[in-house]
């Protein structure tokens, strides 16, 4: 809700500030700014004040229309007549203590005409996402309290988190705000009790923090003594000695239920206990948050995210056979090089994508091209000046970056922050995402890793001071805007000097083929032989005339396996962690570096399988690789060219989106919508209409119906998979109903016990507490909870044995036909014993199918 413009005057002229309106995030904002102007040492400067309250004034007269005015103190730290000007505001002198301040509308000319449109719907919160929850399942009611996801992507995501087979992979691909988080959380929820271990690998130690928080407010009142408050849930090298043990021991004694971690962590410190916890086989989900990240090699040449598929193969090897853990891959950007990497490394047991994609509808496209990196900074000043906040600001490079934020700060900004690659791993990062989720910074300037997969909703405005070198990291970064559902901004302003940067990042991604067969004879050259066929590399070796060691030459040497493994020539393998043991009166000091070097070089160690034997013959190598490699380099070389389209936009922004994301197996198209940018606008068709997507759901579960349960079936089932059971019609008396809901009780818990995973029940048969107390028996810990026919068609169900109990009481004819036919691999049909047939109304349904009475069946299944 947007507050009037006396709301927004009360808290520049009281001097503690007002009391804010419910729910107005914005206003919060500019209340700790004006505070942060006051203090002895100001927290917020001119342009800072000046920039929120220019659209705070717009904000009140777009949601009410009348032309907004404040009267706005000068002196004194406040902005004078200069900065309003330069905000396009007019400052008329009020006394000597003040300016009566009106905005005007931002028109630059270097914008397409339909530029300002777009500022004001992110100014105004125009709302661009349309809601689409659909009815949650009991074990998402128990845990969180909520009867409804957050969309139907979401609920095939929970569901493939618990129902696919145990040793598989699910990749589950939903858009920014689609929920896919709960996928993990609910696992370690409903598995913590038992002593179950999820662990979730995320790219940043900042994405780590967030998840840690944001699991921590789902747990609330369930919080118990298995987590020690204050106990960390993420593990980073910020943490100190005491609780990184904490999380450690944690892991192997089972009272920790999920832990957040970075690649390098899990392949080092953590791979001990992680372990342990797989032998045990209480390590339940092994989940990759942001996993595109694994496709893409990057700046930063971190070897252990692309290597964490062969620790997953690893873990799973030692797991017992009864408890294989199942991998989650949650991305929101998939691309089919993403989707086919990710199912050639981690699909090894089987690997089902789950995707619900739809295109961004909150961001509002500005493209702006220049000549020179003079001309674009005066461009993106002038929109800092006026674009709405909170603002992140996009840099390739690490020293841009820096000299936008010392720019930033000399023209009297002070609520901004720098944040480059690593700058979060400690207290002072710490005091950054804080004053970020919070209202205490307005503009963050950045590399592309901030914000990736961070849970702030409010942002309004991203803009471009580079050119991303592909396509589909610019929608990622563009993404970070918006989250709430409201209109946002992405401006990018681009210079004929990035599109040379951009090809030169995509060219480094590929290795020559010669230098990449001497990579691998260099690694082969020093194989160890773990097991038969199984041999171990060093990523630290490389060719004798190499000089260059550490993290980018292991990136490289994993570049060239990930190129055999796709041309065939080997695979990736398992090899567990080295079992240090402490020597006699050695000192622990010293065991424990001699400890820490061992496992530092078991992360550079990877398993291989040799698939073909020629593998060391340059020749047969070239011509197995290079077919390979000329894909690849075909699928770089299209991502240029779509890169350099943002320079030169001929067609609709969203079809380069909606080309980039589209899967060919399995086939996932995200709907066309128009959206807003300047071809969209030039030819008048901007739209935020969109068909709804379709749900790509899992096909193959672990539901089964157990050997008893099936047996008891067989005298009351059909040739299409249906098993027709029967109960007598109750009169109405209490004593009767109570009875009749005892026996279907009954019925219930031996049918989840015995495989049925899907429950359609009348509303007001079954409690919270039944439902909950099902949940417990099912084997899989899960239960789907249908509750209308209708529902089978919106939004596509896992194919689980099911259950529908047919109402009592006024049975629709036109509803038993749908239950009839709904399509499952068994499904269990209870009915009234009077109901008629519903093709042919004049005789009972029971007279021409296979059934048993409730009580029968009972009996059987009590025998």
């Amino acid at each position: 809700m947007i507050a009037p413009i006396r709301e927004l005057q009360g808290l520049i002229l009281a001097v503690d500030g007002s009391t804010l309106p419910m729910g107005d995030h914005f206003l919060a904002r500019v209340r700790d700014a004006v505070r942060g102007l006051r203090t002895p040492l100001p927290e917020a400067g001119p342009a800072d004040i000046a920039g929120l309250l220019r659209q705070g004034m717009l904000r009140c007269q777009l949601a009410f229309g009348d032309e907004a005015e404040l009267r706005v103190p000068c002196g004194d730290g406040w902005p004078n007549e200069a900065m309003w000007q330069r905000l396009s505001c007019t400052a008329r002198v009020a006394g000597v203590q003040y300016f009566l301040v009106r905005p005007r509308r931002w028109e630059p000319s270097w914008l397409d005409p339909g530029a300002p449109s777009v500022v004001e719907a992110a100014i105004g919160e125009s709302l661009r996402r349309r809601s689409r929850p659909v009815p949650s399942d009991p074990l998402v009611t128990e845990f969180t309290g909520h009867s409804e996801y957050v969309s139907p992507g979401q609920r095939a995501a929970v569901q493939a988190a618990f129902l696919i087979p145990p040793g598989s992979t699910a990749i589950v691909n939903l858009p920014t705000g689609g929920g896919k988080t709960l996928a993990f959380q609910l696992p370690a929820l409903a598995w913590g009790s038992q002593g179950g271990l999820t662990v979730v690998v995320v790219p940043t130690i900042a994405l780590a923090k967030d998840q840690e928080e944001r699991f921590r407010g789902i747990l609330g009142e369930l919080e118990t003594g298995r987590i020690q408050s204050g106990m960390a849930l993420a593990y980073h090298g910020g943490l100190d000695e005491g609780s990184k043990s904490a999380i450690r021991l944690g892991i192997r004694d089972g009272s920790l239920p999920i832990v957040f971690a970075s690649a390098e962590a899990v392949m080092g410190a953590l791979r001990g206990p992680l372990f342990e916890a797989a032998r045990q086989g209480r390590l339940r989900v092994f989940a990759i948050d942001e996993a595109h990240v694994v496709t893409q090699w990057g700046q930063q040449f971190r070897p252990e995210f692309q290597s964490i598929a062969g620790l997953k193969d690893a873990l799973l090897a030692v797991c017992p056979s009864t408890a294989k853990f199942r991998t989650l891959l949650l991305t929101a950007t998939l691309t089919s090089e993403c989707c086919e990497t990710l199912r050639y490394l981690f699909g090894g047991a089987g690997c089902q994508v789950i995707s619900e994609v739809a295109l961004r509808l909150e961001p509002g496209f500005l493209l702006h091209s220049v000549s020179e990196e003079t001309e674009r900074s005066e461009r993106i000043m002038e929109a800092l000046w006026h674009l709405p906040r909170p603002l992140i600001l996009y840099t390739t490079l690490r020293d841009h970056a820096e000299i936008w934020y010392e720019r930033l700060q000399r023209t009297g900004f002070r609520r901004v922050r720098l944040v480059r690659g690593g700058d979060l791993s400690d207290a002072a990062g710490d005091e950054v995402l804080r004053d970020w989720r919070g209202s205490a910074v307005d503009i963050v300037v950045a590399t592309s890793a901030f914000g990736l997969g961070m849970d702030q909703q409010e942002v309004r405005s991203v803009v471009h001071a580079c050119l991303p070198e592909t396509i589909d990291r610019y929608y990622q970064e563009v993404g970070r805007a918006g989250r709430d559902g409201n209109a946002a901004t992405a401006l990018i302003v681009t210079t004929r000097q990035d599109v040379v940067t951009a090809e030169a990042l995509a060219e480094k991604r590929l290795i020559s083929i010669d230098r990449a067969f001497e990579r691998w004879d260099a690694m082969w050259v020093r194989h160890r032989v773990a097991e038969e066929q199984t041999y171990i590399l060093s990523l630290d070796d490389r060719p004798a005339d190499i000089a260059e060691t550490g993290p980018r030459n292991a990136s490289w040497n994993l570049r060239t396996l990930v190129l055999m493994a796709r041309a065939g020539l080997i695979t990736f393998a398992a090899h567990a962690p080295p079992t240090i043991e402490r020597h006699p009166r050695e000192d622990e000091a010293i065991f424990e570096e001699r400890r820490r070097q061992a496992l530092e070089r078991f992360s550079r160690e990877v398993a291989v399988r040799i698939i073909d034997p020629r593998h060391s013959d340059k020749a047969h190598w070239d011509r197995s690789v290079a077919a390979t490699r000329a894909a690849l380099r075909a699928a770089d070389q299209e991502g240029v060219r779509l890169v350099r389209e943002l320079r030169d936009l001929r067609r609709p922004l969203n079809e380069i989106f909606r080309e980039v994301y589209t899967l060919d197996d399995p086939i996932v198209r995200p709907p066309l919508v128009a959206g807003s940018c300047p071809i969209t606008r030039l030819r008048g068709v901007v739209s935020f209409r969109s068909p709804d997507p379709e749900v790509t759901t899992i096909v193959k579960t672990a539901a089964v119906l157990s050997v008893g349960f099936e047996r008891a079936l067989a005298a009351c089932a059909d040739e299409v998979g249906r098993s027709w059971v029967s109960y007598e019609e109750t009169t109405g008396d209490a004593r009767e109903v109570r009875r009749w809901r005892e026996r279907v009780l009954s019925l219930l818990r031996y049918a989840v016990a015995g495989g049925i995973s899907e429950l359609s029940i009348p509303d007001g048969v079954l409690s919270s507490s039944d439902w909950s107390q099902l949940t417990s028996r099912a084997p899989l810990r899960f239960l789907i909870r249908t509750k209308a026919t209708t529902h089978d068609r919106l939004t596509p169900t896992a194919p689980v044995p099911r259950l529908t109990l047919v109402g009592i009481r006024d049975v629709d004819a036109r509803d038993l036909e749908e239950v009839m036919i709904v399509d499952r691999p068994r499904h269990v049909i209870v009915v009234p014993r009077g109901v008629a047939d519903p093709t042919r109304p004049h005789r009972r349904l029971l007279d021409v199918v296979r059934h048993l009475p409730i009580e029968d069946l009972l009996s059987r299944l009590q025998s």
